[in-house]
């Protein structure tokens, strides 16, 4: 990297860092105005502890607010620094000096590409869980109980096993449910017995069940004199409270791991309950690539051999990321919904506004000669 790139490298981190700051100081105001008086309406704990739990709460939406915040400040930096650098007229020394625009461009790329890759760790696993502790922390100072490990009324059939829950309460944390009716069925999907418990407890990788009612079924299909026990060492009974409840949780809130797990497992057969958890699959990988896409557009149009302010080409940046973001979140409803295929679903916005903002920035340097000039044998 030349002494050029390094003062472009320095002028963009540092617009970058202001940009951040301030898109995240802006969301956090919003939402301290929007979400927080509700919040605290009704809840009894001591101020020092309502502050602590305020401030994780906030604390645990910044991989979230990336998410958002990130595409949004390199798009405004890239255009703030070249901006600046066309109106000054550095940009047209650069190039009377036989520096190619794509050699000054290339620490933009550099940066965006590494803010792509953070996006993507925080897809991977630090967003969704940060997330779901959110929730935790909200529900903790409403004084309600949590909706992220306790579900009420819970349906589940096992692919793997062919066993069939229906639960009125289970803890997925503490790894119990209360008021069970199991039917165990066999391998052919033969109906075995059905077991009807009180409460149960998962340890050992099995559940044991207490006041449990126990019926057996014929071959004949017939159901036989119930058994009643205190307790039941249920072993055949292996699938866990995460698995259990899978189905039940927001495909946002779980990490992608579980994401995988769940797709891979087909516990979920439905295609339209599938939909959702496939399309945010999917667009855990493609939405960190915004950046790169707002990048191309930002050097395309920050980028100018005139002395002419920067609120034009800004403008039309800004249209284009919400026209951009517009498309990207309309796909996704369509995906979450079963109307449209989940893969083109998430990935259909990156790939048309990727392949525009990099046709732009071709343009821009100077490629479209070269390739002209390839084409037709001419010298460029």
């Amino acid at each position: 990297m030349n002494i050029l790139q390094r003062h472009m490298l320095w002028r963009l981190v540092s617009t970058l860092s202001l940009c951040l700051i301030g898109f995240f100081m802006l969301a956090v105001l919003f939402d301290l105005y929007d979400t927080l008086p509700d919040m605290i309406h009704d809840t009894t704990h001591p101020p020092a502890e309502l502050q602590s739990l305020i401030f994780q709460y906030y604390f645990l939406q910044i991989p979230k607010l990336a998410q958002m915040v990130m595409p949004i400040s390199i798009l405004f930096s890239v255009l703030i620094v070249l901006g600046t650098a066309s109106r000054n007229q550095e940009v047209v020394v650069v190039q009377a000096s036989g520096i190619g625009l794509q050699q000054l461009c290339w620490p933009f790329f550099a940066v965006s590409g590494s803010m792509t890759l953070l996006l993507l760790f925080f897809n991977f696993y630090l967003s969704p869980e940060a997330e779901m502790h959110r929730r935790d922390i909200r529900d903790q100072i409403r004084n309600v109980p949590s909706s992220t490990t306790t579900f009420q009324t819970v349906a589940y059939a096992s692919s793997k096993t062919n066993h069939i829950w229906y639960l009125k309460e289970i803890d997925v944390e503490k790894g119990t449910f209360l008021q069970g009716e199991i039917l165990v069925r066999d391998s052919d999907g033969k109906d075995l017995y059905k077991l009807f418990s009180a409460q149960g407890t998962f340890q050992d990788n099995h559940w044991n069940l207490a006041n449990v009612r126990k019926i057996p079924f014929s071959k004949e299909g017939n159901a036989l004199p119930p058994v009643d026990m205190d307790e039941y060492d249920a072993v055949e009974l292996t699938d866990t409270p995460a698995q259990i409840v899978a189905p039940l949780r927001s495909p946002e809130e779980m990490n992608w791991p579980d994401l995988w797990n769940l797709l891979s497992s087909g516990m979920i057969s439905n295609p339209a309950l599938l939909s959702p958890y496939q399309t945010e699959n999917y667009e855990r990988m493609s939405e960190p690539f915004l950046c790169m896409v707002l990048c191309f557009f930002g050097v395309a149009f920050g980028v100018s051999h005139h002395r002419r302010n920067i609120a034009t080409p800004l403008l039309n940046c800004i249209l284009i990321m919400f026209v951009t973001l517009i498309w990207m979140h309309y796909s996704k409803a369509l995906g979450k919904g079963s109307r449209m295929d989940p893969f083109f679903a998430a990935w259909n916005g990156i790939f048309v506004f990727g392949i525009s903002g990099f046709l732009l920035f071709a343009w821009r340097v100077g490629w479209f000669w070269l390739w002209q000039a390839f084409l037709t044998g001419h010298e460029a």
